[in-house]
């Protein structure tokens, strides 16, 4: 059966409207699988029918939510992202509780100290599961504080394997004595492989529930924030509005910790990243803060919509191929603007990138830069002819851009072409042995292709260049262009040197 490409959007559009689940073009393939699953569970021999039945019908609260247990992914394991904890543990909660017991507060009746912590997105429960253990080892009297752990997510499914507290071998893979001798017991269901069963003093400390982070309220008072690997699946916007709602349920201080793959780089001031021992998470900032504001006036002429940008002419390119004499900004006045175009390439506002690229004209070597961020522009709005048109030129006017040679393998990736996207990272990388996001994205490939000790080398070599510190620049430039921040990307790749060693 044809699944109709507008009704299509119209499911995406619905599904992003009430929960923020954002579906890519290249991710279409997972909505029509869920929802022909939904459809036939249903009983509908058309998807107009069971979109009515999603939309409109007495049961649509309830079929939300079966659709989105198929939607969402639930792939997580005990102690999952180790350094992060390890941070939690020595960074935040340690000081958490010496401040409340410096307060004063007494500890007994009603008068304990409390501790409030969220896992928003808690997916099978292993994340929440795992705070309890922390917090157990680490507090010498748990019992003379008031401790809530809330622990929530959008999928009904998840919440009741969580609520089993029951799990495979797999969630196990890293958890160590004494918290596996403490903390679970072995069950051995008959004819299946053996289990593990969580303790009911912890599954005490958490309380479970649904929540919709788009659409329903949140708790308040809160010390901590887990929510890791959820935003990955929203739009800028929806990500930016449930940090500002974030901002407001925190405590001062507060603290966010987020997945390797998420950073706030551009999208918030209200959090300040911060690290330790290769864990990152975010500390609340108090105190009044600024919004950024454009080092350039967009003025009234400022489009609204995208197809501003589908025929960006660029004719500053013209004027350096015939040496034509530009009115050069200071270097100062270029590199904020510069700045100002990543942060809104990050924040997928790129009709007001394409205006300010419009108004700088510099030296032909930096205005290389600012036709690289064109480009980029482009690849994000699937224009790929163009974009190699761009990056064309940019080569002629300086062969041995490496950048240039690093977008020509994302577009390849993007289109498929395995060899030639090697091909091009690996020019990139001949130019600069220490290219990190064509490190990164080689040993993407590498990994694709099932070469794993090939992509842990590669993945190595990433983080051995990030060691060395990012100099200000192109290599900054295409670092942050894709949303990275250097604490990120080195999060990024010890997670998934982590993962393949486990799957060797």
């Amino acid at each position: 059966m044809v699944f109709p490409e507008e009704l299509k959007n119209q499911f995406k559009t619905y599904i992003a409207d009430r929960c923020g689940l954002y579906f890519r073009d290249h991710d279409l393939r997972g909505l029509e699988a869920g929802v022909s699953q939904r459809m036939k569970a249903c009983g509908f021999d058309s998807f107009h029918a069971y979109y009515v039945h999603l939309t409109a019908s007495r049961e649509k609260e309830g079929e939300f939510r079966e659709l989105l247990n198929l939607l969402t992914i639930t792939h997580t394991y005990f102690f999952r992202n180790e350094p992060q904890f390890l941070a939690f543990r020595e960074k935040v909660l340690v000081p958490l509780v010496d401040r409340k017991n410096q307060e004063g507060l007494k500890v007994s009746g009603a008068d304990k100290p409390s501790l409030r912590i969220w896992s928003a997105g808690c997916s099978t429960g292993e994340e929440p599961y795992t705070i309890a253990m922390i917090l157990r080892e680490t507090i010498p009297r748990p019992e003379d504080w008031n401790i809530e752990i809330l622990a929530t997510d959008a999928s009904n499914d998840a919440l009741d394997t969580a609520l089993r507290g029951v799990y495979a071998a797999n969630s196990m893979r890293l958890v160590e004595e004494p918290y596996r001798s403490k903390y679970f017991s072995k069950v051995s269901p008959s004819g299946k492989s053996p289990e593990w069963r969580i303790s009911d003093d912890i599954k005490r400390m958490v309380r479970f529930g649904f929540l919709n982070l788009v659409a329903e309220p949140y708790p308040a008072d809160l010390d901590v924030i887990f929510c890791r690997n959820v935003t990955i699946y929203f739009e800028t916007k929806t990500t930016i509005g449930i940090m500002d709602r974030f901002f407001e349920s925190l405590s001062d201080p507060g603290y966010l910790f987020l997945g390797y793959s998420e950073s706030l780089q551009f999208l918030t001031e209200r959090f300040r990243m911060e690290s330790w021992r290769d864990g990152i998470y975010y500390r609340k900032v108090t105190g009044r803060v600024e919004a950024m504001r454009p080092p350039l006036s967009l003025g009234t002429e400022a489009p609204e919509v995208e197809e501003y940008i589908k025929e960006m002419p660029l004719p500053v390119f013209d004027a350096i191929l015939e040496n034509r004499r530009l009115e050069v900004l200071s270097p100062g006045e270029f590199e904020s603007i510069r700045r100002q175009i990543i942060r809104f390439i990050c924040l997928k506002e790129y009709s007001k990138a394409a205006v300010l690229i419009e108004k700088v004209s510099a030296e032909g070597d930096k205005m290389v830069d600012i036709h690289y961020l064109a480009a980029d522009i482009d690849v994000n709005c699937n224009r790929h002819e163009k974009a190699r048109a761009r990056l064309r030129k940019i080569l002629a006017i300086e062969p041995l851009f490496a950048p240039a040679y690093y977008l020509l393998g994302c577009i390849e990736l993007e289109e498929g072409r395995i060899a030639q996207a090697k091909e091009h990272f690996g020019r990139a990388l001949y130019i600069d042995k220490d290219f990190i996001m064509a490190r990164f994205y080689m040993a993407h490939v590498l990994r694709s292709e099932g070469m794993k000790n090939e992509a842990i080398r590669e993945y190595r070599n990433a983080l051995a260049a990030l060691s060395k510190g990012i100099p200000e620049g192109r290599g900054k430039m295409v670092l942050e262009s894709c949303g990275f921040s250097p604490a990120t990307l080195k999060s990024v790749c010890s997670d998934n040197l982590e993962r393949l060693k486990v799957e060797l």
